[in-house]
């Protein structure tokens, strides 16, 4: 079995990237408790009650039966632990049946009796990584227990980290846009990617160590990934992908839905701007003093145009004008309103 400094790492990985939301902390704490409870039938050596027997270790306290009936437990006891039943029950009952799990990973010992009572097999997963933990504490405390802990550290605590991080990044949600002094923004995903990333080179590392990887080659395009990201956040700089921005009296647009990716209109050259179109896919139609007039669209959230309108009114003051919302298709292509 993993040792009990490394079963409560599961459940605490869950909750904190579920976030406060859902697991509050006493039942965060109560999870992590949850998934030690199982080993507590070590005591069935002391009664004298068979390794191999139902009741001896790693049998009925590690079903899934078991699991659940500890998560009905949480359930009643909900109100006390902060949420609601039903996360309470399942958050308890992921907890407990993670050490079963986690116990059919390791290299020795019986396996887990995880349907009991209607099967007394014990199982195993057909891969075992971890190093069994001895159940002597002088044993425990040796070279055998030091391997222990690497190998948990490899197997449970890394992977769960790297999922954390990886979860973390993914639930921060971004604003679709933000304003600065210089223009309208689409921000940087940084804390998301680092996670992604992190993850990533986890799940290399423990593939090289278990053997079947070649860890430099792997590591290779990871750091290239990383460094073509680096570069790119240096050309969009710190504010990130510019939807509208001014640069030295030029105006950046990015127009995705037309061939340039981004137009480039000095405001010197600006006659008029004419913005019309229904919120949310509005047009820009630049009246230009040496060429022809250009027709622009930003495809963005309709308080992203806002911002950009507010910005050009800014920029070009009494150049903007700003059409009502046309009646019909064919005002919308014309410009008519």
């Amino acid at each position: 079995m993993p040792t009990i400094l490394s079963h409560p790492a599961v459940p605490l990985a869950v909750g904190l990237a579920l976030g406060r939301g859902w697991i509050s902390r006493r039942l965060l704490v109560a999870g992590m408790l949850a998934s030690i409870v199982p080993d507590l039938d070590v005591v069935a050596f002391r009664l004298g009650v068979d390794y191999a027997h139902q009741f001896g270790h790693r049998g009925a306290s590690h079903s899934l039966l078991f699991a659940l009936a500890l998560g009905a437990l949480a359930a009643l006891a909900a109100p006390w632990l902060g949420a609601r039943r039903w996360v309470a029950m399942a958050f308890v009952s992921f907890a407990c049946a993670s050490h079963p799990l986690l116990d059919m990973l390791t290299s020795g010992g019986l396996g887990a009796a995880w349907w009991w009572p209607f099967s007394e097999q014990r199982l195993f997963f057909p891969v075992r990584p971890i190093r069994v933990s001895p159940l002597s504490l002088e044993t425990f405390f040796g070279p055998r227990g030091f391997a222990v802990l690497r190998s948990e550290l490899l197997w449970v605590w890394l992977p769960c980290l790297s999922a954390l991080w990886a979860a973390y990044g993914l639930r921060t949600r971004l604003p679709p846009f933000h304003v600065t002094s210089n223009g309208v923004f689409k921000p940087v995903a940084k804390a998301r990617e680092m996670g992604l990333y992190c993850a990533a080179f986890v799940l290399v590392v423990a593939w090289h160590v278990a053997g079947d990887g070649r860890l430099a080659s792997t590591i290779g395009v990871i750091a290239a990934m990383g460094v073509a990201r680096f570069f790119q956040l240096r050309r969009t700089g710190p504010d990130g992908t510019p939807i509208v921005a001014l640069e030295a009296g030029v105006l950046l647009f990015a127009n995705p839905g037309f061939r340039r990716a981004v137009e480039r209109i000095p405001l010197a050259e600006v006659e008029q701007v004419k913005i019309y179109g229904p919120r949310g896919n509005r047009y820009y139609r630049f009246a230009l003093a040496q060429r022809e007039a250009l027709t622009l669209a930003l495809l963005q959230h309709g308080a992203a145009e806002d911002a950009v309108t507010h910005l050009l009114q800014q920029a070009l003051p009494g150049k903007v004008v700003v059409a009502k919302p046309p009646a019909t298709i064919f005002e919308q292509v014309r410009g008519e309103a």
